[in-house]
């Protein structure tokens, strides 16, 4: 198991956006704030993940909500 990455949960996010933006390059990034690239990747797709979990859990509720406001027409 890994060392515990020195940054925050919310650094680790503005990096991850930092690549889905392509700012500058996964290698570039890892060297800059001294994480391995396969970590990078790792949260790049922790943070694909909850989004596609959220996005489901909108997509549900919405669907429930649409429902009842025809249910009641």
């Amino acid at each position: 198991m890994g060392k515990k990455s020195a940054l925050s949960q919310r650094e680790q996010v503005e990096v991850v956006l930092k690549l889905l933006r392509k700012e500058e390059s996964a290698a570039a990034q890892a060297r800059r704030y001294r994480i391995s690239e396969p970590t990078l990747y790792r949260w790049r797709d922790l943070f694909l993940e909850g989004g596609k979990q959220v996005i489901g859990e909108l997509t549900i509720a919405n669907r429930i909500l649409k429902k009842k406001v025809e249910g009641s027409l």
